[in-house]
């Protein structure tokens, strides 16, 4: 993999452009390669996944990452060479592992939609009596679609 990283990085000379991505394919596996804030993120998939959807994961993955460590602290550590984050992001990859199994099951992700949930029968019975009195409270209330689950 680290062979392969300055030939990917290649393109992206001389300055890393945010967002830049390749891709190449060895095999059956297909390597996507993407720089964001000086991080490179790969991906390797041999699922029959297109380029963008996996891109699409990778920049799912990078605000996950961004989530846990903020983008100042990205660029404090980054002033370094090589830097390694294995260490900040200890604990962290049941978090991203559960995010890219999720792929796998819910399509909302590539469809960019609205996740579902199913509720309870009783707690589904008392969200329009929650959101009522939050109107009665002058509160502006988000549209709130219910189906029988």
């Amino acid at each position: 993999m680290q062979a392969l990283t300055p030939l990917v990085l290649l393109p992206c000379s001389p300055t890393v452009v945010p967002g830049c991505a390749r891709s190449l394919i060895a095999g059956e596996h297909k390597f996507v390669f993407q720089v964001q804030s000086n991080l490179l993120l790969v991906m390797v998939s041999s699922t029959g996944e297109s380029t963008s959807q996996m891109r699409m994961q990778l920049n799912y993955v990078y605000n996950q990452i961004l989530f846990v460590l903020t983008l100042s602290q990205l660029s404090r550590v980054f002033q370094q060479q090589n830097f390694d984050l294995r260490r900040m992001l200890g604990g962290t990859e049941k978090f991203i592992d559960n995010l890219l199994d999720m792929f796998d099951t819910n399509p909302s992700f590539f469809l960019g939609a609205v996740c579902t949930l199913c509720l309870a029968d009783a707690m589904s019975r008392s969200v329009p009596a929650c959101l009522g009195g939050m109107l009665a409270a002058g509160v502006r209330a988000w549209p709130l679609y219910t189906l029988p689950c």
